[in-house]
């Protein structure tokens, strides 16, 4: 009887075992099935939210698309209408960061410029582009600061300095002022490689352009259109439209990489079309004014401190005076030195290209002979009484002078020494001579 107990409690044991066993088997089974179901579930979600975003992305660029879709079509409407505002103009934005307005001291907005770079013979240089009628040569003069004020409204400043090349000219209408500032060299254009081609305007009749531009105090816009015409081989005339303080502006050719062909100037007096100049006879005067230097050889037959004291104030006159070098036997020397005891044969370098050359040798009785060979007077209206009163003077090389520019030509040789040996072949100083 007691081993049938022992044998029945030893039976009932091992079936709660089993039991407990089969038991633990399904809590695991059951937690492993609730694991799996969250797993799923975190991947359900998980591929919901990448599919939430992956059409939110498809909507935005999508949105992104038909508004510059949008913004191309409005560009074709006639009038001044057509300059868009645009932040999120993908394709022009980056280049925006390259285009300033250009301010007075008092922060007043005079024009637009734009960060570029060129190529000189033998360089690459980053320049600050804009029109003359905008910063002219008095702007741009030593001590002076040009202020500029990019899209994001952060003004920055420019200093003209001795050592930082800057040129300027007229008839093309454009300034130039290169830029050595680091943060104003990340962002900058680029010329058109093209531009040295026979006919501009064959090459570029086909292509589309855009201007960018601050139109009135608006922020940064941009218009398109096409070319016209190009006069002389250096006056473009365009269909885009513009608005007040657009001067200076890029000419951009959006066919082409977005490279820079021109620089706008304003409205055309003859037409319903806009003008600017192009870019290639800019670079030929910007080449030409870096590398060539006006020097002017003076030799003395006795040392007057007084004639050397009288071309200075006249250099200070023009505001020039720091852009002067004097050497005597190529060793430089300070305007203000006597230098009596050095060889009586000077020469003046002249670093700047002026306009007005007026009374600039007047009353030099003391000296005997200028060579003025190397002298750049391309840019120069003003020549009025240059050489009066030169009575010593007995040789005077104006072999390269053109004169074509100026305007005052009064007195230029009055008193001059009558033996005096004048080498020239323009025909305006010729007649001036009396030849």
């Amino acid at each position: 009887m007691k081993k049938t107990t022992t044998k029945k409690l030893a039976t009932q044991k091992k079936t709660k075992i089993n039991k407990s066993i089969n038991e633990t088997k399904t809590n695991l089974t059951k937690a492993n099935e609730i694991k799996k179901n969250e797993t799923k579930n975190n991947e359900t979600k998980t591929n919901e939210i990448k599919t939430k975003e992956i059409k939110k992305n498809e909507t935005k660029n999508n949105k992104i698309k038909t508004n510059n879709e949008e913004y191309i079509k409005e560009c074709y409407i006639e009038g001044k209408k057509d300059i868009i505002i645009f932040d999120d103009m993908i394709r022009y934005y980056t280049k925006a960061n390259s285009i300033y307005e250009i301010l007075s001291i008092e922060e007043k907005k005079l024009g637009t410029g734009f960060i570029c770079e060129i190529q000189l013979k033998d360089k690459k240089i980053i320049v600050l582009l804009t029109n003359n009628h905008i910063l002219d040569e008095n702007e741009i003069k030593i001590g002076k600061i040009i202020k500029i004020r990019n899209n994001n409204r952060i003004i920055k400043e420019i200093k003209i300095t001795k050592d930082r090349f800057k040129c300027t000219d007229i008839l093309l209408d454009y300034t130039c002022i290169e830029i050595i500032e680091k943060d104003l060299l990340e962002n900058y254009l680029k010329i058109d490689p093209e531009i040295n081609c026979e006919n501009p305007y064959d090459e570029y009749k086909y292509d589309k352009f855009i201007i960018i531009q601050y139109p009135r105090n608006e922020k940064i816009g941009f218009c398109d259109g096409k070319i016209e015409k190009i006069e002389d081989e250096y006056i473009i005339y365009y269909s885009i439209s513009t608005d007040n303080g657009s001067s200076g502006s890029p000419l951009i050719a959006t066919t082409r990489n977005l490279y820079v062909i021109g620089i706008h100037c304003g409205k055309s007096k003859n037409n319903n079309c806009n003008r600017g100049i192009f870019i290639k006879n800019i670079l030929d005067d910007i080449n030409q004014k870096y590398y060539q230097k006006n020097e002017i050889i003076i030799i003395f037959e006795s040392y007057h401190h007084d004639f050397l004291e009288s071309f200075y104030n006249k250099a200070k006159r023009l505001g020039i005076e720091e852009s002067i070098d004097l050497f005597c036997n190529d060793e430089k020397i300070d305007f203000n030195s006597y230098v009596d005891k050095y060889d009586n044969s000077l020469k003046i370098q002249i670093k700047e290209y002026l306009t007005n050359m007026r009374l600039m040798f007047c009353g030099g009785n003391s000296l005997t002979s200028l060579d003025l060979s190397n002298f750049n007077t391309n840019n120069v209206t003003n020549m009025k009484s240059m050489f009066s009163n030169c009575s010593s003077l007995t040789s005077l090389d104006l072999s390269n002078f053109n004169t074509n520019n100026v305007t005052n030509m009064s007195d230029m040789f009055c008193g001059l020494n009558k033996n005096c040996d004048v080498i020239t072949l323009d025909n305006h100083l010729l007649e001036e001579l009396g030849y």
